[in-house]
């Protein structure tokens, strides 16, 4: 039997994710993709730059944000 273990790519290399990590990710991830198309569909656009619409900022104020307790630096990867 198989097992699924979870990876990221830094530096070139794999190294394996810890499952409490994995698990923030993928909610940090969803949380991300879900303010985007809320900003989106609002027409208010973000950057991947630092500055005024800089996403990872705006995206930590938000209350889908908040209510996650997910802590604003995750937004930047």
């Amino acid at each position: 039997m198989a097992a699924n273990i979870p990876l990221h790519w830094p530096d070139g290399m794999f190294l394996q994710i810890d499952e409490m990590k994995f698990d923030r990710a993928a909610l940090v991830d969803e949380v991300f993709l879900e303010l985007l198309r809320c900003f989106t569909s609002e027409n208010r656009y973000v950057s991947n730059n630092a500055g005024p619409t800089y996403a990872p900022t705006l995206f930590a104020e938000e209350a889908a944000a908040r209510k996650t307790s997910i802590n604003p630096r995750w937004f930047n990867g």
